[in-house]
């Protein structure tokens, strides 16, 4: 997945679990004359304006490849999905908001769901982490809170 700046200076960012806003469409299209949308919920600047890392990272979109986001992902979760048990799209904002999933204890990558279906699951190896309530999951075979969520 490329986010960030690679050495032909083309410029990779990543939306907060792969959802745009308005606002980023319209600081995206100020920013380069065209993008790439990536398989892996990214996008691709092949020549962006001077600057335009620091203000679409101020516009919300991931742009640093360290940053936790890129190891969270998420199903549509509710209000979205009908047989989702949680807000799981809310949960997992809140997880990245405190630094992202553990590392170092099988897979970095955390995929969030709403449901035993675990739908849009990642290619890459990764943890899920099951909602069985609007507070509650299942993660590496523990029940947890929300917030003991990582």
């Amino acid at each position: 997945m490329l986010v960030g700046v690679s050495d032909g200076g083309a410029l990779g960012v990543a939306p907060l679990l792969g959802q745009l806003s308005a606002a980023q469409l319209d600081v995206l299209a100020g920013e380069a004359p065209g993008l790439l949308v990536t398989p892996w919920r990214t996008l691709v600047l092949p020549t962006p304006a001077a600057g335009a890392a620091d203000r679409l990272a101020g516009a919300g979109l991931v742009v640093d490849p360290g940053h936790p986001a890129l190891r969270v992902s998420a199903c549509a979760g509710s209000p979205g999905c009908a047989k989702s048990l949680a807000d799981v799209r809310a949960h997992a904002l809140d997880l990245i908001g405190r630094g992202g999933p553990r590392t170092g204890a099988g897979p970095d990558m955390l995929h969030v769901v709403g449901c035993a279906r675990r739908c849009g699951a990642p290619h890459a190896a990764h943890r899920d982490a099951v909602a069985t309530g609007p507070g509650t999951y299942v993660i590496d075979g523990h029940t947890i809170t929300t917030e003991e969520l990582r």
